[in-house]
């Protein structure tokens, strides 16, 4: 009897194990570099020409860098919340 309590554990701590060897899935991973890519898009549609001490650039308070850019980035970093906290489904 304590033989088999002894192997019903045993088999239970190797199936934990296997369900905590990954930290981070492959699909998390993916996601991951998704909303990276999508956090640098932002970023990069808020880049320009600065408005310089000698000459006015009244492309700074464009509708991309001021709106766009930020929503985008935004919705990066959120798909990266999302992509850390998502676990997928057991089968």
């Amino acid at each position: 009897m304590a033989i088999k309590e002894q192997t019903n554990k045993q088999e239970l701590g190797q199936e934990a194990q296997k369900a905590h060897s990954k930290i981070v899935a492959k699909w998390n991973l993916i996601l991951i570099g998704v909303s990276f890519l999508i956090i640098v898009l932002g970023f990069a549609l808020m880049a320009g020409a600065p408005s310089g001490a000698t000459e006015y650039n009244p492309d700074i308070f464009s509708v991309r860098r001021i709106t766009v850019g930020p929503m985008i980035s935004l919705a990066g970093f959120v798909l990266m919340i999302v992509a850390i906290l998502w676990r997928r489904k057991a089968k």
